[in-house]
């Protein structure tokens, strides 16, 4: 059963690979001679082959610089022609090398692999290892001379120059089997992860090996240059020898998994201003049974409170970026300049670990006005242009309202706690115009930059950082027309601040992605790159990707509270984060797509509370790019989708792994055009549970090792063991009478989507720490809203309101 369960998830993850059964599988030893056991996983696999080739070269080039100590020694002690030859400087230079590689690795596809940990060890061990078959090898004994005055080294000087070639060819000969048998050890890893069938002959592998070496030797002797010592018997047994310590050794690169939890480093992502996030890195837990429960306080409280538990990341599970072995989760609703202790409990019946750290991190604060302010008061166009070409850090270029015809350019920076700042009297009456331009309307160069108050029309690009790495940049209060793309970022900037805005782009809606086969899919609204990013309280319409985070490998970026009335393709990507990005409390409505995780690598990414209606295609994009795996480790809880066609979307081929969905409602019309839920993607340890639904239908999954699975019903569903808690929805649903409109093309206002008194979908959630604590009733209820909470602030917040105080709908 264990077999089939994993063959089925391989299948999965590595579609590419081609496999049958038998052999030794992933995660089970080699058997035979062979210590170790082949990689677990695919990214396990990679970082193996790699560790074993170094150590080969490594082996290489120790043999190496015994055979040149040996013929500096020759030349000093027998030819009388002194050399010096510094062994112990070259076998340091080797490990030098042989570190530098497994650095690279570390950053790499062998990033957070346990087999870092132990390397250095295992490469030490080997050098010293190999000071004794030395002696094996420069046996002859007739100059009775030490071949390694210091001792380390095994062997004599050879007597005669014949005799060190033949000694030297040897070592070069059991270079050759060494690499040989590497090869076949690498090949068995492969083979066995791909479940060769028949399984790969690793032992006659080395068979061919070691007699291809010995006919080598064969060769060698018969040109009558070796010593007795050195017969073929005797470099026969050294042959079978150096295979059989390869073989004991086999583990140094592919050890077996390690069932018990083994916990490092915790580290801490970026702060936002209302979550911290946090990874912990491991090893071990090769059956993903451990678990790590989350508290936290504001540091002297003296209560604590219950967060959700971090998700263990797979790495197995993520093609196109390597991740590390990890738990990693975010503790989210917090405020901001706030300072917070966070308890990690990390459980594993298998060590038994039952341990607990405590790490200490602050939220960062609401962006604020130079410490040192230098005001600098603008009218007209000559004097923006100066007050922009001399700004300090603490300048504050104060606009006056009228019309300033551009394009602009800041080339300066500020400092974090005296920012540049740029500011006009009244949003829409202080203006900022491109004149058509093909350019921004404003770009920035450098970072700590505050850009309020203000409308940038008229330019292909209304706003764009332009430097790579900046930081602190702000973008607040301002006002977009005329342009194609609204505020744009470049590479590796971090902790970006971009809130309360106006963004109105080019596209009419019902004009969607399949309309013209996506030429309109690059007019982005905000779009940012890097890392620790807040994006919240904008209201955005006409656009293809409204709000979108564009750089591979994202972590800790937070969009909340936005309003996107409009959006041909996706209301949100969140594609290629890696974890702790989150989706909280945003309202999508007339969007081709809401939200979209094209692919999430690792996770988690969390989508909470977020409300679309009218959505015209898929609700949840689970969806990979250019062949790759879908995505794994998202969390979808407490959203609300009203949709006018199938309620519940997903049109791909690719696999989605290790996700939740709960607590959310799914509704669709009344007389229902197709399924209730079409689930075409293959799931790979996802759940669906505790959501509602509506109407009754056809519901189908893709199901692996089965394929597409349909259930005539709800009843025929849960009667599969699937929704178990789900629940079955009847009219009225919201309290306002919401429907979904006849058809995606209806232009729709935004909805409030509280439920209604009598809905089922009252009092049917799942308790989930810190995302539903404040729930009324007898249990969370599912959808974005919690009846008797305080209604959260979609779009843009009245003046004073801002993260210190803003309702959080249902947060504590």
């Amino acid at each position: 059963m264990v077999r089939r369960l994993l063959l089925a998830l391989i299948s999965i993850a590595c579609a590419t690979r081609a496999f049958a059964a038998p052999g030794p599988g992933p995660g089970e030893p080699f058997g035979g001679d062979d210590a170790g056991c082949v990689p677990p996983t695919a990214p396990h696999l990679n970082c193996s082959l790699r560790i074993a080739r170094a150590f080969d070269k490594l082996e290489a080039a120790v043999v190496k610089c015994h055979a040149r100590q040996a013929k500096a020694r020759y030349s000093t002690v027998v030819v009388g022609q002194p050399k010096v030859f510094d062994e112990e400087a070259c076998k340091s230079a080797v490990a030098a090398r042989f570190d530098t590689t497994v650095s690279r690795l570390a950053t790499g596809v062998c990033a957070g692999s346990s087999l870092l940990t132990t390397t250095a060890a295992d490469r030490s061990t080997l050098v010293t290892t190999l000071a004794a078959p030395n002696g094996d090898v420069y046996c002859d004994a007739s100059t009775a001379t030490p071949i390694d005055p210091g001792g380390n080294d095994a062997g004599f000087v050879p007597a005669t120059d014949a005799i060190r070639r033949c000694a030297e060819h040897v070592g070069a000969n059991l270079r050759k089997l060494t690499t040989a048998t590497w090869k076949c050890h690498r090949k068995a890893a492969d083979k066995g992860f791909d479940l060769l069938d028949p399984q790969f002959d690793e032992a006659g592998c080395e068979a061919a090996a070691v007699a291809k070496y010995d006919t080598a030797s064969a060769r060698l002797i018969s040109g009558g240059m070796c010593p007795p010592c050195l017969d073929a018997p005797a470099q026969h047994v050294l042959g079978v020898a150096n295979s059989a310590r390869l073989d004991a050794s086999n583990a140094n690169a592919f050890p077996c998994p390690d069932p018990a939890l083994q916990v490092g480093m915790a580290l801490l992502d970026r702060p936002t201003l209302m979550a911290l996030g946090v990874q912990l890195l491991i090893s071990g837990d090769a059956d993903h049974d451990a678990t790590v429960s989350v508290r936290y306080r504001i540091v002297g409280a003296p209560a604590w409170r219950e967060a959700l538990p971090l998700l263990r990341v797979r790495p197995e599970s993520v093609e196109g970026r390597t991740v590390p072995e990890q738990f990693a989760g975010s503790i989210i609703d917090l405020r901001p300049a706030t300072a917070y202790d966070i308890e990690l409990h990390a459980v594993d019946v298998d060590g038994p670990v039952d341990q607990t750290l405590t790490l200490t991190a602050t939220t960062r604060a609401v962006p604020s006005d130079p410490a040192n302010p230098s005001v600098v008061p603008v009218t007209t166009v000559s004097q923006l242009n100066a007050a922009l070409a001399a700004a300090q850090p603490g300048n504050i270029i104060a606009l006056a309202d009228g019309v300033y015809v551009g394009p602009f350019v800041l080339s300066a920076s500020g400092t974090a706690a005296n920012p540049i700042v740029i500011r006009g009297a009244t949003r829409d009456g202080t203006i900022l115009d491109g004149d058509g331009c093909d350019c921004n309307a404003l770009e920035v160069y450098g970072g700590f930059v505050h850009i309020e108050r203000l409308t940038l029309r008229n330019a292909t690009r209304a706003l764009r950082f332009q430097t790579a790495g900046a930081e602190g940049n702000v973008v607040r209060r301002v006002r977009t027309q005329n342009t194609t793309l609204g505020f744009a970022a470049r590479q590796d900037q971090r902790d970006s601040y971009i809130c309360d805005n106006l963004l109105e782009g080019p596209l009419a809606w019902p004009l969607v992605y399949f309309d013209d086969n996506g030429a309109h899919s690059d007019v982005d609204g905000i779009r940012v790159e890097g890392n620790g990013h807040v994006v919240c309280h904008n209201e955005l319409v006409g656009f293809g990707d409204a709000l979108k985070s564009a750089q591979g490998g994202a972590r800790a970026i937070d969009f909340y509270g936005n309003e996107v009335r409009s959006a041909y393709d996706n209301g949100l990507e969140l594609d290629y984060g890696e974890g702790n990005v989150r989706a909280l409390r945003n309202r999508f409505t007339n969007n081709f797509l809401p939200i979209s995780f094209q692919p999430l690598y690792g996770g988690p990414a969390y989508a909470l509370r977020n409300v679309g209606v009218n959505i015209a295609h898929e609700q949840l994009k689970f969806h990979g790019v250019g062949g790759e795996t879908g995505p794994s480790g998202v969390l979808a809880y407490h959203n609300t989708f009203v949709s006018p066609g199938t309620p519940l979307l997903l049109e791909t081929s690719v696999a989605s792994h290790h996700f939740d969905v709960a607590n959310n409602l799914f509704v669709g019309p009344a007389m229902l055009p197709d399924k209730v839920v079409d689930w075409l993607g293959p799931i790979d340890d996802g759940t669906f549970d505790y959501n509602g639904y509506f109407p009754d239908g056809v519901f189908r999954f893709n199901l692996p090792p089965a394929g597409l699975t349909s259930y005539p019903n709800f009843a025929a569903l849960q009667g599969a063991g699937r929704e178990p808690h789900g629940r079955l929805l009847a009219p009225p649903i919201f309290a306002n009478g919401l429907v979904p409109p006849p058809s995606y093309t209806t232009t729709m206002a935004p909805a409030d989507v509280t439920l209604a008194a009598s809905s089922a979908a009252a009092n049917a959630g799942r308790v989930l720490p810190n995302v539903n604590d404040a729930w009324q009733g007898g249990a969370p209820d599912l959808g974005a809203l919690e009846r008797g909470c305080p209604l959260p602030i979609f779009g843009i917040r009245p003046d004073g309101v801002d993260e210190a105080n803003e309702p959080l709908g249902c947060a504590p």
